[in-house]
């Protein structure tokens, strides 16, 4: 059956960089706390017209396209050095700025690329938040104290850093 598509649509998309050891899939959260604003990040976008790259530029970071097509779109960013895989929300408009989905879109997002699927026909404007975490500067590493204590040490009453000797790592 014949199934209407957007067409015309602005997708704008807000790009964010977030301190180290903020990670979080609850974008209000990310919102609040992730204020770098990263510019000079390409974007592609493709429709039903074919691919289009541009670029986020200004405070906010935003990359805008206009004239987009189709029901649904596939986004990639090229993901900035420093940063992992980003998190991405996104909401659907019509011309008015009336929400066209219950709830916001959190697509999965696989090495940087994202997409988004039953766009209603009447949209107009799909907003997306784009969410990047920075990788972990130490590489993760975790250190463990390990002390002998004797075989009947009650830890949960216990400390074992004053009771239990010497460190022995």
């Amino acid at each position: 059956p014949y199934v209407p598509t957007a067409d015309d649509m602005t997708v704008y998309i807000n790009k964010h960089g977030c301190p180290e050891g903020i990670v979080s899939d609850d974008e209000y959260f990310l919102a609040s706390e992730c204020q770098d604003m990263l510019d000079g990040i390409d974007f592609n976008l493709t429709d039903n017209n074919g691919t289009t790259t541009q670029t986020t530029a200004g405070t906010p970071a935003m990359a805008t396209f206009t004239g987009v097509d189709g029901s649904s779109l596939a986004i990639s960013e090229v993901i900035p050095a420093g940063y992992q895989n980003p998190a991405v929300f996104c909401d659907v408009e019509d011309d008015l700025g009336n929400d066209l989905l219950t709830s916001i879109l959190h697509p999965t997002v696989d090495q940087g690329a994202f997409t988004i699927d039953s766009i209603p026909a009447e949209a107009g404007m799909i907003f997306c938040d784009v969410f990047n975490f920075p990788t972990d500067s130490d590489g993760g590493s975790i250190t463990i104290l390990k002390y002998e204590c004797p075989a009947d040490y009650d830890f949960s009453t216990g400390d074992p850093t004053a009771d239990c000797g010497s460190l022995l790592n």
